[in-house]
């Protein structure tokens, strides 16, 4: 499944940034400064070794992989993934969820019924694959202003991603 995930985050990796793109700086300060910062750890986000340049990681979110996509510093993409965990870690994906929507688009007032809608939607997705297929795995995406939100679900597993249209 990392695997999945790997292919996931380099596909984010070709996202171009909207007009009025914000800064990596900016785009984590949002995230840090939402309504659900209290529920996150301050995040510490590093460049990950052997990966492109602007490929980084919040390598403070327990139980969680991520990745964030700068390039030249402009915020690109964001991606996360939560295998199956305790409670206290899908809490904290259920609040990061919100948090990166909140980053991305303030103002929007239906943003947190969107990604509730979507990853229902992923998750219908992949039950119907599964009595397809035999294969549980499903997607859903939206735009949300200039960015593309899109939900995952797969056996054990579900991801958030987030890019710059």
């Amino acid at each position: 499944m990392k695997t999945v995930c790997a292919a996931a985050f380099t596909a984010l990796l070709i996202a171009s940034p909207p007009a009025q793109a914000m800064t990596c700086d900016e785009f984590v300060d949002a995230v840090e400064a939402s309504k659900m910062a209290d529920l996150l750890p301050e995040l510490d986000v590093r460049q990950i070794a052997d990966m492109p340049q602007g490929m980084m990681e919040v390598v403070n979110l327990r139980n969680i992989e991520n990745g964030l996509m700068c390039r030249d510093g402009t915020f690109g993409s964001f991606g996360a993934t939560l295998y199956e965990s305790a409670e206290p870690d899908r809490l904290r994906f259920a609040a990061l969820v919100s948090a990166l929507l909140e980053a991305i688009a303030p103002d929007e007032p239906g943003r947190e019924k969107l990604a509730a809608d979507l990853q229902a939607e992923a998750l219908e997705d992949a039950a119907k694959a599964e009595i397809r297929t035999g294969n549980f795995s499903g997607t859903a995406e939206a735009s949300l202003g200039d960015y593309a939100v899109a939900f995952g679900a797969m056996k054990g597993m579900i991801d958030v991603r987030i890019s710059s249209r």
